[in-house]
């Protein structure tokens, strides 16, 4: 009996060799985008969720709770509290780390490289972190010992043959390799060294509660309420003499987020680059729904379209002594082999778009990777499963209703049998309502698209009060012994033909700035606030083309500790504390008791539009700098002319510059909604595709079930013009329905989406009449090619035979 089965199956596949055809890779392509998107949306839930027991892993922060003013959460803690929770809870694995102290660069082999991020951390790392390692003979035990991620060490170790090398003015030993792969987590680092070699400032050595620079982990098994509870109550009277020493008018408060929670969390400030937005990722899980459910329908669509057809085949079955079950059967394995054979296709396809799909997402994945396969594995033999009996349901439950004195009678252009037809609305309607339900998901992603590149463009190309389109950064290395080598090569970039203006800073537009504790008197006496502070020399804001409103800039004349006092401050700063003449007023920070304003600058954006401007204030010359800052005439060709290079090759001969436009490092901020934008454009173009597979398919067999139809009136002189009227107006009464219902839903998307921005383009009618025309041109080209070829055959083709 299954041997019969198979050979009907095997017959109608050969005897629809197009709709077949069709069938089949709309389904693997469906299921091949389902299945990028399976892997997308289960990595993004399943952030740290690898390590060991991660239910017993926290990340210790720190909150400012300021008197009269909002609390301010940080990511980051001091170092001391790293050191303090030793001493209380010994029984507790606690591990600090810390960004490296010299930048990304590590001297390997007579070369200084770029291997990635550098972390200080504690020697208990691997137990909190619990990354699969590979251990090294020790050789030299006078070296500190060092982990490099397996790649990196593939990459840059491995070449040369050794597993030591310098960072800083530090030289280490590898003592093995941990490989990251398959595991997904906020952390980002590539390179781990021991927490004892940061460099020996003098802070490293000072009980400062309000200097932020160190992640704190702890392993415990109390739950979280109870280990934000004993952290506060054992550091709140060292933390309370602190803050009355120096007569800080706030509170210091330490709260615990279990490190899986962090992926989805944006309270913190400085907290990883890698936390996404639940909500985005929930509406991929809708799309890669959306994109098998438009696959199926393909195949719903044909096989109910084929019922009149394949009418007289179930008739024939029913009189040989076929029951329905048998008929049932028959449909549903149909529907199993060819979604069985598009998962196979889809599997090819998947591999296929792995690249793109990597480079889109930043994440590293291979089919034959073993945590990739097992889950995909998983996921598409429940598409299998579901796929394979939801996409045959209708004809093989609908269908062996037939009977077969009724097929006979009425020929293959039925109906449903009417002792069925209450239950079950007419063929015609279902394939109707199918249409219209692909092409509402295809239009409302093609409009949304059209929405989020206009937005895309207008984030990238927006004046953001300075000019970004004239500046060159390159990154320096956070060491103060060099400073001397920076002022002398500022000097030679100077003298540079395409370079009109130059400086060292601290900091630049569109990376994170630093915070600082501004100390303000008042009529209720002295209280303190944190603001965002820049550095820099004291031409560092008129380099960045920033304009002044008020007073003057920086004294370039004054001497050291003078010009120590002075601070600028942006027009959002004076707002917030509602100044109305900001010029001579002075307060206090730790690095200076008279800090006094001697002007205010226009706002400029120096975040993405995803934030209001912030108060901003502008300290000459306090922190080391980070960066050399170029205002050039012509950018590009001074990146591309290798001048920069050579000059850097003068003063440091074994390490490879970082040189950048700042507009290229500030749209930087704009990576997620890059890939927003690819992943709509990429899954818009799919389901356009996939729903014109089945209009293709679909439109040839109602061209040739109309044959009869258009030949009569050929003959009777209908105009080739009315007759294609009359078989496209079915299809663009399908197309009206479904373009209004897709501008509901793109209308919603766009207001919500949008309303995430500070500010944001109005889209107006634009993407949504450019939306509609492409569809309808698709619609239009698909129908075309069988309509036509109809309304041109000779009539006497379709009828010799009546």
């Amino acid at each position: 009996m299954w041997k019969n089965y198979l050979a009907i199956v095997y017959r109608n596949i050969l005897r629809q060799k197009l709709n077949t055809s069709i069938n089949i890779l709309g389904l693997a392509a469906g299921i091949s985008a389902a299945s990028l998107i399976f892997l997308y949306v289960y990595t993004e839930l399943n952030f740290d969720e690898n390590w060991h027991e991660p239910g017993n892993l926290y990340r210790v922060n720190e909150n400012f709770e300021y008197y009269q003013k909002d609390s301010t959460p940080y990511a980051v803690t001091t170092h001391v509290l790293g050191s303090r929770l030793r001493e209380y809870f010994p029984d507790m694995e606690v591990c600090r780390m810390e960004s490296g102290d010299y930048g990304d660069n590590i001297f390997v082999d007579d070369k200084w490289l770029n291997p990635g991020v550098i972390n200080h951390a504690d020697s208990n790392f691997f137990k909190l972190f619990t990354y699969p390692r590979t251990f090294f003979n020790d050789e030299n035990d006078t070296l500190p010992k060092a982990w490099v991620a397996k790649k990196v060490y593939d990459n840059f170790f491995a070449p040369y043959n050794t597993q030591t090398f310098q960072y800083g003015d530090k030289w280490y030993e590898v003592a093995g390799t941990f490989n990251k792969s398959g595991y997904h987590s906020h952390l980002d680092v590539d390179i781990v060294v021991p927490y004892d070699s940061l460099l020996l400032n003098d802070y490293k050595h000072v009980a400062d509660w309000t200097r932020l620079n160190t992640f704190t982990y702890v392993r415990t098994a109390y739950d979280k309420e109870r280990l934000e509870r004993m952290i506060n109550q054992k550091v709140e009277s060292e933390v309370d003499e602190f803050t009355r020493k120096y007569n800080m008018q706030m509170d210091l408060y330490f709260p615990v987020i279990a490190v899986p929670d962090i992926h989805f969390n944006h309270v913190y400030q400085y907290d990883s680059l890698s936390n996404r937005d639940r909500n985005v990722v929930w509406l991929f899980s809708i799309i890669g729904i959306l994109i098998i459910t438009i696959a199926s329908i393909n195949y719903i669509n044909m096989a109910i379209a084929q019922g009149g057809i394949r009418a007289r085949e179930i008739a024939i079955r029913k009189t040989m002594g076929a029951t329905r079950r048998n008929v049932i059967i028959q449909f549903l394995g149909e529907s199993v082999a060819i979604t069985l054979l598009a998962i196979i296709i889809s599997v090819i396809f998947t591999e296929m778009l792995f690249p793109a799909f990597n480079e889109i997402t930043g994440f590293n994945f291979h089919i034959f990777e073993a945590a990739v396969l097992s889950r995909l594995v998983v996921f598409l033999s429940i598409v299998w499963i579901l796929l394979g009996f939801l996409s045959g349901f209708y004809p093989a439950f609908v269908l062996s209703l037939f009977q077969p004195i009724t097929i006979f009678r009425g020929g293959a252009d039925l109906m449903l049998y009417r002792n069925v037809r209450s239950y079950f609305v007419s063929s015609t309607k279902v394939r109707k309502l199918m249409l219209v339900a692909q092409y509402l998901v295809a239009g409302t992603i093609i409009i949304a698209t059209i929405i989020i590149q206009l937005q895309t463009s207008y984030l990238v190309n927006r004046d953001m009060g300075f000019d970004m389109d004239k500046l060159v950064i390159m990154q320096l290395e956070k060491d103060s012994t060099r400073a001397p080598q920076y002022r002398k090569l500022l000097d030679a970039v100077l003298e540079l033909e395409n370079v009109e203006k130059a400086t060292l800073a601290e900091r630049v537009p569109g990376l994170r700035t630093g915070r600082l504790l501004f100390y303000f008197d008042s009529d209720s006496g002295r209280y303190q606030d944190g603001f965002n502070v820049y550095s820099g020399r004291p031409d560092y804001l008129e380099v960045l083309g920033c304009e002044i409103v008020s007073g003057r800039w920086f004294d370039p004349s004054a001497r050291e500790g003078e010009l120590r006092n002075e601070i600028l401050i942006n027009q959002s700063f004076v707002e917030t504390m509602g100044w109305t003449q900001p010029l001579g007023k002075v307060f206090a920070s730790g690095f200076s008791d008279e800090h006094k304003v001697v002007g205010v600058v226009q706002d400029f954006n120096y975040y993405s539009l995803h934030q209001d401007v912030k108060p901003l204030a502008i300290l000459p010359n306090i922190f080391t700098n980070r960066y050399l800052v170029i205002n050039a005439r012509n950018p590009r060709e001074l990146v591309n002319s290798g001048k920069l290079e050579h000059l850097w090759a003068g003063f440091f001969p074994n390490q490879v510059p970082t040189i950048n436009r700042l507009r290229n490092t500030f749209n930087s901020q704009y990576t997620h909604e890059h890939r927003l934008l690819s992943i709509f454009a990429y899954f818009s173009g799919l389901s356009i595709i996939i729903s014109s597979l089945g209009l293709f398919a679909l439109s040839a067999f109602s061209a040739q079930k109309r044959s009869r139809e258009i030949s009569i009136r050929k003959i009777l002189g209908a105009e080739r013009k009315h007759i294609l009227s009359l078989l496209y107006v079915d299809y663009m009464q399908i197309f009206a329905i479904a373009t209004l219902l897709a501008w509901l839903g793109a209308f919603i998307f766009a207001n919500q989406w949008l309303d995430t921005f500070v500010e944001s383009v109005s889209p107006g009618l634009l993407p949504y009449l450019l939306g509609s025309v492409f569809i309808l041109s698709v619609v239009a080209i698909t129908v075309s090619y069988h309509t036509l070829k109809a309304t041109r055959t000779n009539p006497a083709v379709f009828l010799k035979y009546e």
